[in-house]
């Protein structure tokens, strides 16, 4: 259309309103054009409200708060400063991406501490509640037991701290002595294996899990951007090759991948009125949810450059001579096995008139040579 229009004016408007009317978007089934100019000016009255729904506006307007209050009441409150940290460093967004990564799997294993810490409460206040009368941290009520095994499990990893210095006093001398204090170690030991060695390695496993499969992720992502097109998937190894100015001015020139979002985001704005026939299929590719990633993308150039063209085509083309060698080398040697086997029967034939008496039989040498000189008389006689 650009290369028409300076010669033929006129015939690029033509073509482009062609394409309209080819491609047209028709509305909805009971829909009018009033209807869609109507909603077409809700949303974009609606456009600035998107902003509400973005947790970045809230966060910024958290740190104007409190900035705010640092300078009216106290300045204690600059500290919500430091989530800074987690937000726009590489560093804190790796440790908050790492969190959330295992965080369901993190909130199931506190939902097993709790449940643990649960069922040990209960245990004790059940049955040790009245040895432990008066004695800090207090076991009266069953809520208050639960909470001081959480206050000790957190404190010391276990629950010995809440018998203070009469567990070590109170030990049984025989293992058929004192059955409630032998119950009460075992418990106390017991806590002690799930609290300290299970679920706290459960949940440095799963942080240092999700750590490293982050940096697995972010080195294949560096190798891949860094040997491959993001847009066209080519290696980087043929444009440093088959092209004057190599990989690095193809990803920000020809296939730059922002240029590409720039165009979905002007599809997105642009009203539907002003699209070509390409902007309508790649808008309907883009845009239909019943289609899979591979047919929403099928309008990317995957595996094609226009900077490769040459290269492809000279590849297509030593393919083709490739096969016809191949094809032509087959036939010639088809020929000849068929013309040796001829000549074999015809002197077969020739010692058998002749009633030629052979001394022995052939060797593997000796069939060898007579096929070495056969060979040699096709080749002399007829292929010179």
């Amino acid at each position: 259309l650009k290369n028409t229009d300076s010669t033929r004016p006129g015939l690029a408007q033509k073509l482009s309103e062609q394409s309209r009317s080819d491609y047209k978007v028709d509305p909805p089934p009971g829909v009018g054009q009033h209807d869609l100019e109507r909603s077409e000016f809700i949303r974009q009255s609606l456009a600035p409200l998107q902003l509400v729904f973005f947790w970045y506006f809230w966060w910024n307007l958290l740190l104007q708060a409190a900035s705010l209050m640092a300078l009216l009441t106290n300045p204690y409150w600059l500290c919500v400063q430091l989530t800074i940290f987690f937000v726009d460093s590489d560093a804190g967004s790796t440790i908050i991406a790492a969190i959330t990564r295992v965080g369901t799997n993190i909130f199931n294993t506190f939902i097993l501490g709790m449940l643990v810490i649960l069922m040990f409460g209960v245990v004790t206040y059940s049955l040790f509640s009245e040895e432990l009368g008066g004695i800090a941290p207090p076991c009266n009520t069953l809520y208050q037991c639960v909470g001081a095994h959480m206050l000790a499990g957190i404190h010391t990893g276990g629950i010995a701290k809440m018998w203070h210095e009469e567990i070590w006093n109170d030990v049984p001398e025989s293992f058929s002595e004192e059955p409630w204090l032998q119950l009460r170690s075992f418990m106390i030991l017991l806590f002690f294996m799930l609290w300290q060695f299970v679920l706290l390695n459960i949940f440095i496993a799963l942080i240092a899990s999700a750590f490293e499969a982050l940096r697995d992720e972010q080195i294949t992502v560096h190798k891949d951007s860094a040997s491959k097109c993001l847009v066209c998937s080519r290696d980087r190894y043929d444009f440093e090759r088959y092209t004057r100015k190599g990989f690095t001015h193809h990803i920000r020139v020809q296939h730059n991948p922002i240029s590409y979002v720039f165009y979905l985001h002007h599809l997105q704005t642009s009203d539907s009125k002003n699209f070509t026939g390409c902007d309508i299929d790649v808008y309907r590719a883009w845009q239909d949810a019943d289609l899979n990633t591979e047919e929403r993308a099928s309008w990317l150039p995957v595996n094609h450059a226009l900077s490769l063209r040459t290269l492809h085509d000279e590849q297509e083309h030593a393919q083709q001579r490739q096969f016809g060698m191949l094809e032509f080398l087959t036939q010639r040697m088809e020929e000849l096995f068929k013309k040796q086997d001829d000549r074999i029967n015809e002197l077969a034939s020739t010692v058998y008139q002749q009633g030629l008496a052979i001394p022995k039989p052939p060797g593997e040498a000796d069939l060898l040579q007579v096929g070495c000189h056969l060979h040699a008389e096709l080749l002399t006689d007829e292929y010179p």
